[in-house]
Order: structure tokens, then sequence, then C-alpha cells
């Protein structure tokens, strides 16, 4: 068997490439500088009350052996292209989410409300049904109607 050369992928002139490639576009006018340069930043505040779901682009990477760095370029780059439809996504989503709280919040203040209600309902039974006893124990007993 001859020494067949290994074939790999060579990262660094895969990033090269994209890198060219990007440029060019960019140089073109294809690509607004500005959303290459964009932060990964979400325009929600993530430690508001309530914000449950916020745009993470660190998760946005690839470790993979030889083109890891490649693949983590490619899926920044993608997050940046739709960086405004993905803050708008995540702030409906976060918009729906706290409706949905509310609603939850609201059901469950009439769930007490109604409970109460009910428990001095049957409190109120219960003393109508004393007063019954009484009325019936006490002398002369039950009126015959």
């Amino acid at each position: 068997m001859g020494d067949a050369p290994t074939r790999g992928i060579d990262v660094d002139r895969l990033m090269d490439d994209l890198k060219r490639r990007v440029d060019a576009r960019r140089a073109a006018a294809e690509i607004d500088p500005r959303v290459l340069d964009m932060p990964f930043t979400a325009e929600t505040d993530p430690d508001a009350p309530g914000t449950s779901v916020r745009l993470r682009p660190e998760t946005a990477y690839s470790s993979k052996p030889g083109v890891g760095r490649a693949i983590t370029f490619a899926k920044r780059a993608q997050i940046r292209f739709l960086h405004h439809f993905l803050n708008d996504l995540v702030a409906q989503i976060n918009t729906a989410l706290l409706r949905l709280d509310a609603r939850h919040d609201d059901e469950e203040r009439e769930r007490r409300r109604l409970q109460e209600q009910v428990g001095r309902l049957e409190d109120e039974l219960a003393g109508l049904r004393r007063r019954v006893a009484e009325l019936e124990s006490a002398p002369g007993g039950t009126p015959e109607g």
C-alpha cells in the first residue's frame, strides 16, 4: 500500500477564504459594515422582571476538530445578519410571556377570592344549620307546616 497523502481541511485557508469573501462583499457594499460590527447583545434587559428569554449568541460556536473556527465564524456571521430579527422575536416572546404571567396572576387572585367566598358561605351554612338545630331542640320542637 502506498502512502496516500492525508487530506484534511486547511482551517487557516478556509478562514482566510471566508474573511476574503466577507471583505469583498463589504467592499462591494453588499453588506452594511454596521451589521458585521454589531454587538451580540440582546436589546432587552436580561435582568428585567419577567424576561425569561434572551438571545445568547455566545452559544453559537463549534469545537469540531479542524473546522470549529470556521463553523463558529459562519454561525456568528449569520446571527449578526439576523440580529434585529432575532431581537424582535425575543422581545415578542417575552411580551407574550409577560401577558401570560399577568393573566396567571389575575386567575390566581380570582381563585383565592372565590376560595375565601366559598369559605365564608360554608361558615354561614354551618351557622344556619346550628340555628336550625337550636330551633328544633327548643321547647315546642319543630313547627308544623
